[in-house]
């Protein structure tokens, strides 16, 4: 069985290359063409984003290591995956949080039913158009 993060990234990588991208490896996150590309995965059946009613939420993102973010969520089983695809110019507007080593870096919550999550999925998900 994968963890979180091997499973999103590889399904990442997948649907990159399904969607007719070159993709390389630089470090441990992606090189897509000439641009950076971070994954963050969230598995949604987890009891913080059940109890909180969450689709999906991602934490620690430092908006200056990358040119694209991809945020990826699915279920427990594996079963369903959904993609979300964000230039650095988008994710510099994502709410901030200070970290214990005191740097501030931004996060990322999808609550479901909330409007404003209805309008980051409408504009995000696979949005594979945004990497160019």
């Amino acid at each position: 069985m994968q963890n979180t993060r091997t499973f999103g990234k590889n399904a990442a990588i997948m649907e990159l290359k399904k969607q007719g991208f070159i993709v390389s490896r630089a470090g441990g996150d992606l090189q897509v063409g000439n641009k950076k590309v971070q994954i963050k995965c969230c598995n949604s059946d987890n009891q913080w984003a059940k109890s909180r009613n969450v689709l999906g939420g991602w934490d620690r993102i430092d908006s200056e290591n990358f040119d694209y973010l991809i945020c990826v969520v699915f279920d427990n089983g594996f079963d369903w995956v959904r993609y979300f695809i964000f230039p650095q110019s988008e994710v510099k507007d994502f709410p901030q949080a200070v970290w214990r080593n005191a740097r501030t870096l931004k996060n990322l919550t999808l609550i479901k039913d909330e409007e404003r999550t209805e309008e980051i999925v409408k504009g995000s998900e696979n949005r594979w158009d945004k990497i160019y």
